[in-house]
């Protein structure tokens, strides 16, 4: 791995703004720890703060809290059938922790916050200062990209 630049953009993992950094590695298919066949380059995003992906989704969407609830309340709607736990000794318990969950994830459902996208979080961002490199405090040169040239890093003004 091999870190080639660094921009500022909103980090969802620790959901603030942050110098990230881009990393760059190169795969190999391997047979039998030879490698054999390229890849190709992958990327990654690397939040400075807590130094984790910047771009992971970190929470549950809606869609999948909801179809959880559904779950849980078909399986305490089967639970409460009459006649289903009569031959389970401590079906009491079955049915009331089945009842809790469904309460507990109702609630999970209902506390949902809306998340704004990427691309609104990313227009609330202060500019990156473009003078010096933040890693050595070099000054930075203006070809057609941002470099810093002793570290041989690309500032991104813009992160897509």
């Amino acid at each position: 791995m091999k870190k080639v630049g660094y921009g500022k953009d909103h980090c969802n993992a620790c959901e603030r703004e942050a110098v990230v950094e881009k990393w760059r590695w190169f795969t190999w298919f391997h047979f039998f720890w030879i490698p054999l066949i390229p890849l190709g380059f992958h990327h990654n995003w690397v939040c400075t703060l807590c130094l984790k992906d910047a771009n992971a989704r970190y929470t549950s969407g809606i869609v999948i809290k909801i179809f959880l609830l559904l779950v849980i309340f078909s399986v305490t709607a089967l639970l409460f059938q009459p006649n289903a736990t009569d031959g389970i000794e401590y079906g009491w318990i079955m049915k009331t922790l089945a009842a809790l969950m469904f309460l507990g994830s109702t609630f999970w459902v209902m506390m949902h916050k809306k998340q704004p996208s990427k691309s609104t979080l990313r227009a609330s961002i202060t500019p990156i200062d473009t003078r010096t490199c933040l890693s050595c405090g070099e000054p930075l040169t203006s070809n057609p990209k941002l470099l810093c040239v002793p570290c041989k890093l690309e500032v991104y003004k813009k992160i897509d």
